[in-house]
């Protein structure tokens, strides 16, 4: 079985910016610091992981065998056909629809994507006005497929 040659070439470069993007960036915290209190003296003594660290290299080892085995599975299984019923387009319609309104929602409140993430400055309130026209582009179900890829 052969890769055709755009998809290698789609492949390649996303995974060099995955790659460059772990590379380039700073130590992260695990997400659940961000429900955490800052002034609370165990998160001190809490473990802070690196990239090259031996847990976080297993981890991705592990994650790039699982990867590999689904591309390797993915050809030889085989696809079973999607039913096209009442209750599948009504899920489709009901997730547009509440998507949309949670992207409008949280950008009126001035969080991007999450209300955690604050927007700030004029790139911030650009952001915001991108992902409410997102929001009614979805609840209007108008150019579902470009507010999809916005």
């Amino acid at each position: 079985m052969s890769i055709p040659r755009p998809f290698f070439l789609i492949l390649f470069a996303l995974a060099s910016l995955v790659v460059s993007a772990l590379l380039l960036s700073p130590d992260a915290a695990a997400h659940v610091r961000w429900f955490t209190d800052a002034d609370d003296p165990l998160l001190a003594t809490f473990p802070v992981y690196s990239l090259f660290d031996v847990e976080v290299l297993i981890w991705i080892g592990i994650g790039l065998f699982l990867i590999a085995c689904a591309i390797a599975l993915d050809g030889r299984l085989p696809v079973p056909p999607i039913v096209n019923s009442k209750i599948r387009h009504d899920f489709m319609e009901l997730l547009r629809i509440f998507t949309g309104i949670s992207l409008v929602l949280t950008a009126y409140s001035g969080g991007l994507i999450a209300p955690h993430l604050v927007a700030t400055g004029g790139f911030g309130l650009a952001l915001l006005f991108l992902q409410g026209f997102i929001g009614i582009l979805l609840n209007a179900n108008r150019f579902v497929h470009h507010a999809a890829l916005l």
